[in-house]
């Protein structure tokens, strides 16, 4: 009898040690269910992430003169800063050979943006707020309309 007695002490005393020490280790007592997506953020690829916190401007666009009817138009691609998703720089191509759109002193110094609310603010090298226009954060429109402080109106187009 004794014998029967040490061998459920020491059943209960090695059951006890486990749950100490998968206690201190952090282990969780689980249900044996599989978390789901929505409960484990693990699953959420980067991708998924930068996509949703991505502007609205981003992206290549085709700029065209809002005056007058033409096809010439220049390339023009909106990026992210890594640091700040709601400002960055501009690349432009060929903007200064598109009459209508300011030559070397228009739109073809665009070189930075910045969001102030639904408005974006361009920006040249030494000279800040050269034009603007608006377009909401979560707006994917394929077009939009703005200008610049020396008066050039332009059409930009989603490439």
């Amino acid at each position: 009898m004794k014998r029967a007695h040490s061998h459920v002490t020491s059943s209960v005393l090695v059951g006890a040690g486990l749950l100490i020490i998968a206690g201190l280790t952090g282990c969780d007592v689980s249900d044996g269910s599989v978390p789901s997506v929505s409960t484990a953020p693990g699953y959420q690829t980067t991708a998924a992430a930068k996509k949703e916190m991505e502007d609205s401007v981003v992206g290549k666009w085709k700029m065209y003169p809002a005056i007058g009817p033409t096809k010439r138009n220049c390339s023009i691609e909106f990026k992210a800063s890594a640091f700040d998703p709601h400002k960055g720089r501009v690349s432009t191509f060929a903007c200064n050979l598109v009459e209508g759109l300011g030559s070397i002193n228009g739109v073809s110094r665009i070189n930075g943006w910045e969001r102030k609310g639904r408005t974006i603010i361009l920006s040249a090298i030494a000279t800040p707020n050269i034009g603007s226009f608006d377009l909401p954060i979560d707006s994917y429109r394929d077009r939009v309309y703005g200008s610049t402080k020396d008066d050039i109106r332009f059409v930009m187009v989603r490439d």
